[in-house]
């Protein structure tokens, strides 16, 4: 019988688990975007990828705020054999993407940016910037004339 030290039945424990957790890890199924974030009204082209039996017949649907109280889904189609499909954003922020045939559900949250600034933004921010350097400017005079 070989006599073998603690760490090198740990190392030898440690290295089965590995080679036997492989496989598990690369076959798993994913969602990729040809733009990792989207912005509204643009096209943007979603892979689906990993998926056992292939990709056909997977069907995608976008949540616009996932679990908020303002949530809302919709269909967006079914992967091809190809696996890709297009889909245009028409709400800004986080989105869960969620692919489903039958059991096997493939999902991932992207987040989805403004075509431009908003202009309540840019107002917000004009207003909060001249309220704080103006409270600057006043507390400064103040302390200069005493």
């Amino acid at each position: 019988m070989i006599n073998m030290t603690r760490d090198a039945r740990r190392f030898r424990m440690l290295a089965i688990l590995v080679v036997l957790g492989l496989p598990a890890i690369s076959f798993a199924a994913q969602l990729s975007l040809s733009e990792p974030f989207p912005m509204i009204g643009s096209a943007v082209r979603i892979q689906i990828e990993g998926v056992e039996g292939g990709p056909e017949g997977f069907e995608l649907s976008a949540t616009f705020r996932p679990n908020s109280a303002t949530e809302r889904s919709v269909e967006v189609g079914v992967f091809g054999p190809d696996g890709g499909l297009f889909w245009t954003p028409v709400e800004e922020g986080i989105t869960l993407l969620k692919a489903v045939r039958g059991e096997a559900v493939v999902q991932k949250n992207v987040a989805v940016k403004f075509a431009s600034a908003p202009a309540a933004g840019i107002a917000m921010m004009l207003v909060a910037g001249t309220v704080l350097f103006g409270g600057i400017f006043v507390s400064i005079r103040r302390v200069l004339r005493t």
